[in-house]
């Protein structure tokens, strides 16, 4: 198993992957782990001969100020202050769901798919913001993953936003190459803020989204 920077096309191996956090304080002389903020999205894995390659991007920020991103690959954030392209995809009910259906309230999007760990971990507390803001905020989460792929998932762990899958095509139109991403969309259906995963920052994405009611 071997990851790949999508910026710089290093490749790291498992250990060199585990110990970034420490490698860029190193590096950036940062007083500790405590001070650093690392999101690493993940882009669909791959094999090449006898390993796996796992792409992923990397945003480092030291408060509010970022030191490392690769957040300008991905084309979605061109988009904000414009509007969400419209869709109409499949959810894992066989139901359809377009934008129309989610303009009532401001709206949380996640994109993900089943292998990536960053989405993993975020999810025990994007279902507490689904908890706290279910009747004011509209939660959804879209992956290219199919329904099996998905149902298989579901039995192992809770994830309680609406399912969208087999989205691949959609993806690709809004721009986004590395996962987790979370889009912030408000009650007329403009993108107002994208960050990469949850990471612990639970109390953030409650001001972002109570900034949109």
């Amino acid at each position: 198993m071997y990851y790949k920077n999508i910026d710089s096309g290093k490749i790291y191996t498992e250990s060199e992957f585990s110990n970034l956090g420490k490698t860029i304080i190193e590096k950036y002389r940062i007083d500790s782990l405590v001070d650093l903020k690392i999101n690493r999205s993940l882009k669909k894995r791959y094999s090449k001969n006898d390993s796996i390659i796992q792409p992923f991007g990397l945003d480092v920020r030291v408060g509010e100020n970022y030191i490392i991103s690769t957040s300008n690959k991905d084309k979605i954030y061109d988009l904000i202050g414009q509007n969400l392209p419209e869709f109409e995809l499949k959810t894992i009910n066989d139901k359809f769901i377009s934008k129309t259906d989610i303009l009532d309230k401001p709206c949380l999007i996640n994109f993900w798919f089943t292998q990536c760990q960053p989405c993993i971990e975020e999810i025990p507390e994007l279902n507490r913001l689904k908890e706290k803001y279910s009747d004011r905020v509209n939660f959804i989460a879209i992956t290219f993953n199919d329904k099996t792929e998905l149902n298989n998932f579901l039995k192992q762990t809770k994830f309680d936003f609406i399912q969208i899958i087999n989205a691949q095509e959609y993806i690709d139109e809004v721009g986004i190459r590395a996962f987790p991403k979370n889009v912030f969309i408000d009650k007329i259906g403009k993108i107002r803020l994208i960050e990469n995963g949850l990471s612990g920052n639970f109390e953030q994405f409650e001001k972002y989204l109570n900034n949109l009611l």
